[in-house]
């Protein structure tokens, strides 16, 4: 590479070679981000690449024997430049089909962008190689470029033998030369510079010790992640309950660095020199990122010691990956949301609202042309604390809605498993999972045919001083990125005043939005006190109070159990030990440690570090004498992670015994993390929430706590301030007009109070409780709903749509719910079947309208 030409713009050769290149870089990018060619396997755009790299190559040959006389003399820097950047975008055109590199991480796709904008200003802006501060950012360019080729080179080195045998085939195996030769082209450039100033030398160095840096940083703090590890796992003691992921989860920092090491080989390539080999590369499993600095580390220190099924569950808990490690029957590949349709309906005069969301899910335009395949949708809902799903419809392919019918949880996964994969027929199944989250899954989802469902949920509002605040549910699921959203809000027994993030315009009914779906929106209107209604069902009524009315117990205390993490700062500590000074406070270090002046600095630093805690409630000896203060973060384990270890072994003993409920003060006005809430759902302990520990009334060993006595026909709402009463109709005065989500949310939440410390045995209580749950309709730990294509189906697995309890539910109309207070269902039911009365009425109505036809015609 010699000659520039000082107007490269003016030579034909140059003309066609940018234009190739523009028009292959377009195709490239426009297929990357558009909704409707995300087939990373698709290799049209490749093909469509290499024949301009072939007429590219062709007109280079006439150029080089116009200018240099030898087809064969590559003389120009820019034309090889021009040559060399489409071969590129070849190169990762090729790797869509052939995924010889993961997909990217961002950091990474930037930098691949810029190298080709440098190559673009090297033939068209800069066409010498003066010492200027545009000259330097290129130096600072293709020295990144530089190291980044050479690392691909060692990376893609396995395959040259490869490339070089096959290379007959049309050419297309010397793609893989394709980092070498970028490599050499960086080396070759740079020497151009430095050969014209050695000013150059300067932001060279500098530029690869930035490199260096980066990567020795990473692979230090790499190695201090395995050297945790290392410590936890030569942990011999017996008294160590929790699994090895979480005690190397709570003692690692929870930052961007520690994320991307502790996913490696789970979310990102990760190399190993041991085994000669990379974890995640050469298209074994598309589902990882590529990032070369974790890659390089993991080389260097190798893999992360913790098995894939450890990495799965402490990203579930850390990282919020849940809905990433769902088990699938089918592949969920290339679908995306096409469209949403919310209907809320606010029920301020009862600190509630439901929620219909109808989710239409397709595959995109690439997949469609390919060999059809059945895919299978999964979405998660992460719904409000104390919510609860009443309802899910699936339509079929005759467009018509059909209604799921509850069932028991292990009835409808048996049933979803056979239809689906065996069968491949229709069906849609919604189950409960752990932290206020529900999955719903759609089968077959294919190029000819999108998907349509419905999920309705009913949940407390969250009251912020005079206002009732309703939060839109995150939902993950096949990307929406462009799905049409309709959101409307209607209220109940009048139009609501509403405060909206979205633009809403005002009707007759309620407000209407359209537009793109947004993530993260909120809904404000003032708060009202609970009606002095009910819903009467099946001889009882059903009513809410303000939960602040009620009594505050007292509680004798003569322990204090301090759950120490890094939420705690040294002044809450002390404050804390000052509050409760007579009293025993101890904090959990492998045992129960009785606080002293002399150990309590040590035990604090001990702990304070950890990034989220595992309170072990059932190591409590004397729980009913046993205060339990406790700050948390928004993330930690559910109980069902713990299963397999010790922890989980002695709790579920304990769980089955329960020798007492322990007062547990969550402090500091945030949320409770995951656990907590499922022990609070679960009825395990009196929980309360307290802003700050003198909002706590402690005096002579007593403490004065905010927490009803609930019992089967008294629940407190979680999330609220609310409290549900079940009353038989014959010993209350009360008018009519509440809605039916009262009955179900508290069918709701007297099946998790049953269950309570027997969560672990929940599929041996599906038959005590299914009643229960059916009673609200409602989707349980014991109840799920699902929704078959024929009625042999039903018929086939013993699943009945039993005529006792509550049915799907829907928008509720006020009148009619006001009118009829022994009704069954008020709205979002249909084909439901007649009372003997109905019946009756009905004939009369028939036999009347055959007389009087009779009489009229004959």
């Amino acid at each position: 590479m010699q000659l520039l030409f000082q107007n490269p713009l003016r030579k034909p050769t140059t003309q066609v070679l940018v234009l190739l290149n523009a028009l292959a870089i377009l195709i490239y990018t426009v297929t990357e981000v558009t909704l409707d060619a995300r087939d990373l396997d698709e290799p049209g755009v490749f093909f469509f690449n290499w024949v301009f790299f072939g007429i590219a190559l062709i007109a280079t040959f006439f150029g080089n024997r116009s200018e240099f006389g030898s087809s064969w003399r590559f003389g120009s820097l820019q034309w090889n430049t021009l040559l060399l950047l489409l071969f590129n975008v070849c190169a990762y055109s090729l790797n869509r089909s052939i995924p010889v590199f993961n997909e990217s991480v961002p950091w990474l796709c930037g930098l691949l962008t810029v190298e080709t904008i440098a190559f673009a200003a090297l033939v068209l802006v800069r066409p010498h190689f003066r010492e200027n501060w545009t000259s330097h950012l290129l130096v600072v360019v293709f020295t990144l470029s530089l190291w980044l080729n050479f690392y691909q080179t060692i990376y893609t080195a396995p395959v040259y033998p490869f490339g070089m045998m096959l290379f007959w085939f049309l050419g297309l195996p010397l793609l893989i030369f394709t980092p070498l030769l970028l490599l050499i082209f960086s080396v070759r450039v740079l020497r151009r510079f430095v050969l014209t100033s050695g000013g150059f030398w300067k932001t060279i160095l500098g530029t690869s010790a930035f490199v260096l840096t980066v990567l020795t940083v990473f692979s230090i703090r790499y190695n201090d992640v395995q050297r945790t590890i290392a410590e936890q796992v030569n942990t011999a003691d017996p008294a160590v309950e929790l699994p090895l992921w979480v005690r190397v989860s709570q003692r690692l920092p929870h930052n961007f660095v520690s994320e991307r090491v502790l996913t490696a080989g789970f979310r990102f390539v990760q190399l190993d020199f041991t085994e000669f080999g990379l974890d995640g590369a050469f298209g074994s499993n598309g589902a990882l990122l590529h990032d070369p600095v974790i890659a390089v580390a993991s080389a260097i220190s190798g893999k992360v010691k913790l098995s894939r099924n450890e990495q799965a569950q402490l990203a579930n808990a850390v990282y919020q990956t849940r809905h990433e490690t769902e088990e699938r029957l089918w592949s969920g590949d290339n679908l995306f949301t096409d469209s949403i349709e919310t209907t809320i309906q606010l029920f301020p005069e009862y600190g509630l609202a439901y929620t219909e969301i109808v989710t239409t899910v397709a595959v995109d335009f690439d997949e469609r042309r390919r060999w059809p395949r059945d895919k299978e949708a999964i979405y998660s809902f992460h719904l409000p604390e104390g919510a609860a799903v009443t309802s899910g419809s699936l339509w079929l392919q005759d467009g018509r809605e059909y209604k799921s019918i509850l069932t028991t949880k292990s009835l409808a996964d048996s049933a979803y498993t056979t239809i689906v994969g065996r069968e491949r027929r229709d069906p849609l199944l919604v189950q409960w999972e752990e932290g206020n989250r529900v999955s719903a899954r759609v089968f077959p989802v294919r190029r000819d045919w999108a998907r349509k469902f419905k999920l309705g949920f009913v949940a407390p509002l969250r009251r912020e001083g005079d206002e009732f605040v309703y939060v839109r549910p995150r939902v993950q699921g096949p990307i929406a990125l462009t799905a049409d959203e309709t959101v409307r809000v209607v209220g109940y027994e009048s139009k609501p005043r509403i405060d909206a993030d979205l633009r809403m315009e005002e009707d007759a009914e309620g407000y209407v939005w359209s537009g793109k779906a947004r993530p993260g929106w909120e809904i404000t209107l003032p708060y009202r006190s609970p009606a002095q209604r009910a819903f009467v069902h099946e001889g009882y009524a059903y009513t809410l109070s303000e939960d602040g009315n009620r009594a505050v117990r007292t509680r004798s205390v003569r322990s204090v159990y301090l759950d120490l993490n890094k939420e705690w700062s040294r002044a809450d500590f002390r404050a804390a030990l000052d509050r409760f000074a007579g009293l025993r406070c101890f904090v959990w270090d492998g045992s129960w440690k009785l606080l002293t002046d002399s150990n309590r600095d040590d035990l604090f630093t001990a702990n304070a570090h950890l990034e989220y805690s595992v309170f072990p409630l059932h190591r409590i000896p004397d729980p009913d004498a046993a205060l339990v203060l406790t700050r948390s973060g928004s993330y930690g384990p559910v109980l069902n992670d713990l299963a397999g270890s010790t922890f989980k072994t002695n709790f579920e003993t304990w769980g089955k015994r329960l020798p007492g409920r322990a007062a547990v003060v969550h402090l500091g006005g945030g949320t409770p993390n995951p656990y907590w809430k499922m022990i609070r759902e679960f009825r395990l302990v009196d929980f309360t929430e307290l802003r700050e520990l003198d909002d706590l009334t402690f005096q002579n060993g007593t403490a004065r706590l905010p927490v009803a006595a609930e019992t089967a026909n008294a629940l407190t709402l979680p999330g609220s301030s609310l409290r549900l009463i079940k009353t038989p109709i014959e010993n209350i005065r009360v008018q009519p007009g509440a809605p039916s989500h009262l009955a179900r949310l508290y069918a709701y939440n007297e099946t998790l109070r049953r269950i309570g410390p027997r969560y672990f045995e929940a599929k041996f209580l599906e038959s005590e409780l299914i009643d229960l749950a059916q009673l609200g309709n409602v989707v349980t730990p014991v109840s799920s709903l699902l929704t078959l294509e024929t009625a042999a189906d039903y018929e086939r697995f013993g699943l009945v749509n039993e005529e006792t309890g509550l049915k799907n539910s829907g928008v509720e109309d006020f009148t009619q719910n006001l009118n009829k207070p022994t009704f069954n269902l008020p709205g979002g039911e249909a084909g439901g079947v007649p009372e003997p009365g109905e019946w009756l009425l009905i004939i009369l109505l028939a036999v009347s309208a055959g007389w009087l036809f009779w009489r009229r015609f004959f």
